[in-house]
C-alpha cells in the first residue's frame, strides 16, 4: 500500500474567516433583496427596476469577496514522502504552489533592509530567505519584527538541517559563480515575459467589473426616469467597472520587459505599442533577484536592493502561462546575467555611480 505523503505547517495559511463570514451574510441579504424586488417588483416603476439589478449586482460581488477572505491563502508546508521531503510555497489551493526540495537547500539567512517609505521614513524589515544550490533565492518571510523572523530561520535551519547565516547589515547572497556559461552573452538586453495571469484575483476583478460595468450601464440609461441613481452612481459604477476590467485584460495579455545594461538592470509594463511602470535598480546598490510568493497575489519575481524592490514579474500562479517553478530558471538566468554584466562594466564603479547619483537627482528635481 502507498504511503500517503506527510504535511506539517510552518507557516500558517492566511484567511479571515470574520470578515469573509460577514460579506456573505450581506451579500446573501443583499441578493434576497434583489430576487424580491425581481418577483415583487412593479414594472412601472424604473427606479425599482434598477434598484433590483443594482441589488443582484452587489450581492453576488460580496459573495465572491467573501468566498475569497474565507480561503485560506499563502503559507509553507513540509511535505514528507517516502524517501524524499520537500518545502511548498502555497498561493490559493493545491495547484498553487512552489515546491522546493530539501536536497536543493544550501543555507537559510537572515538580512536587514532599510526601506525608504513615504516622507523618506526608513523602516527596518528582516527578510528570511532560503538560498538554493543553484543560486535562487527564495524568501520564507518578511516582517519588521525581528523575533518572528528569527524564530522562522531556527526552524528552517532545523528542517533543512543546513546553516543560518544571519547579517548584520545588508548584503548579497553567496552566489555560485558560473563564469563558464558567460561566452557570448552580450552586456545589455532584454526578456519579454508574458504571465498571462489568471487566478483567482484576475476571476474577481473580471467578474466585479461586468458587474459593475453593466449596472453603471443601466443606471446612465435611465437618467431620464430616475437622475439620482442615473447620474449619481452610474458613471462611477461603469468606469470603475472599465478600469477593473482593463486591469485583468493588461494582466492577461500584457507583457512585462526586463532589460539590463552594464550598469543596471530595470523593468517595465508593455500592451502593444504602449509601456508604463518603468523602474530599475543600478548594480552599485548591490541588487540581486529573488522569489517571493504572496499568496493571493500570486509568485513575484523580485529585483531587490537594501532600500528598494523592483517586482520584475508579478501574480504567477498555478493558472498563469508561467509557473511559480518557471520563476526559478527566471531568477537563477538573472542573476548570472547581473555577475556578467558587473565584470564588464568598462567604466568602473566610480563612473557608475556618478551616473546613478546623477539620475537620482534628475528624478527628484522633475
Amino acid at each position: 500500500m502507498k504511503k500517503r505523503e506527510r504535511h506539517e505547517k510552518i507557516l500558517n495559511a492566511k484567511s479571515a474567516p470574520i470578515g469573509g463570514v460577514a460579506l456573505m451574510v450581506i451579500g446573501a441579504g443583499v441578493l434576497a433583496f434583489g430576487a424580491y424586488g425581481v418577483i415583487a417588483g412593479d414594472d412601472e416603476l424604473v427606479s425599482s427596476l434598477v434598484l433590483t439589478v443594482i441589488s443582484l449586482a452587489a450581492g453576488l460581488g460580496l459573495l465572491r469577496g467573501g468566498h475569497l477572505l474565507l480561503i485560506p491563502k499563502g503559507g509553507l508546508d513540509l511535505i514528507e514522502e517516502p524517501g524524499r521531503s520537500a518545502l511548498a510555497w502555497r498561493g490559493v489551493g493545491d495547484d498553487d504552489r512552489l515546491r522546493i526540495s530539501l536536497d536543493d537547500v544550501e543555507s537559510v539567512r537572515l538580512v536587514p533592509r532599510d526601506e525608504i517609505w513615504k516622507a523618506n521614513a526608513e523602516v527596518r524589515n528582516w527578510s528570511c530567505e532560503l538560498v538554493l544550490t543553484d543560486g535562487c533565492a527564495i524568501v520564507g518571510a518578511e516582517s519588521a519584527n525581528y523575533e518572528s523572523i528569527w524564530a522562522l530561520g531556527r526552524a528552517l535551519q532545523h528542517t533543512t538541517h543546513s546553516r543560518l547565516d544571519e547579517q548584520s547589515s545588508w548584503c548579497e547572497p553567496a552566489l555560485p559563480d558560473e563564469t563558464h556559461s558567460n561566452a557570448g552573452r552580450e552586456p545589455d538586453g532584454r526578456l519579454a515575459i508574458r504571465a498571462g495571469r489568471w487566478g483567482r484575483l484576475q476571476e474577481t476583478l473580471l467578474g466585479s467589473g461586468l458587474v459593475a460595468a453593466t449596472s453603471g450601464g443601466v443606471l446612465m440609461s435611465q437618467v431620464a426616469q430616475a437622475p439620482v441613481f442615473g447620474f449619481l452612481f452610474g458613471p462611477t459604477l461603469f468606469f470603475m467597472g472599465l478600469a477593473f476590467l482593463g486591469a485583468t485584460f493588461v494582466g492577461g495579455f500584457g507583457r512585462d520587459e526586463i532589460y539590463w545594461d552594464a550598469t543596471k538592470m530595470g523593468r517595465r509594463s508593455r500592451l502593444g505599442p504602449l509601456s508604463w511602470g518603468k523602474k530599475e535598480l543600478h548594480w552599485t546598490d548591490t541588487p540581486y533577484v529573488r522569489i517571493q510568493h504572496r499568496g493571493l497575489l500570486g509568485a513575484s519575481l523580485e529585483l531587490v536592493g537594501p532600500k528598494s524592490t523592483v517586482v520584475l514579474v508579478g501574480g504567477v500562479s498555478g493558472r498563469s502561462s508561467i509557473t511559480p517553478t518557471t520563476l526559478r530558471k527566471l531568477a537563477i538566468e538573472l542573476n548570472r546575467i547581473k555577475r556578467l554584466s558587473q565584470k564588464i562594466d568598462p567604466r568602473g564603479p566610480e563612473t557608475a555611480n556618478h551616473e546613478r547619483e546623477t539620475t537620482s537627482q534628475r528624478d527628484q528635481s522633475a
